[in-house]
Order: structure tokens, then sequence, then C-alpha cells
């Protein structure tokens, strides 16, 4: 359910990790969670964004 918010809730933010919000986060309605240290950082982003491009022989939209 957490993918599916993200892709159809009008009040959705782009750039935000939305995961279950029960005990562990392993369970529970979607909501808003803090990124994990490595998905902070837009260099490693960049270089799996080329990376996926490279594999997939395409170029990716950006929003």
């Amino acid at each position: 359910l957490p993918a599916l918010l993200a892709a159809t809730a009008p009040d959705a933010k782009g750039g935000v990790l939305y995961g279950p919000s029960g005990p562990g986060h392993l369970g529970g309605a979607p909501a808003e969670q803090q990124l994990y240290p490595p998905l902070r950082s837009t260099d490693d982003a960049t270089r799996v964004w080329v990376l996926s491009e490279q594999l997939t022989r395409s170029a990716l939209p950006t929003a």
C-alpha cells in the first residue's frame, strides 16, 4: 500500500519515503517515514539514476 499511496494520493509529496506506520514498520497504514541516511545523498542518487539508464538502455524521464 505505501507504493500505491505514493503513486496516487493527491497529497503525496515527492522525495518522501512512505512505509508502514505500525510497530517496527512491518505493518499498518502507510505514512511518511524518515529517509535512511544512505538515501539522502544526491550524488548517490545521480549514480543510481545513470546506472539505471545504462542497464535498461533507456533515457528515464526526470520530474
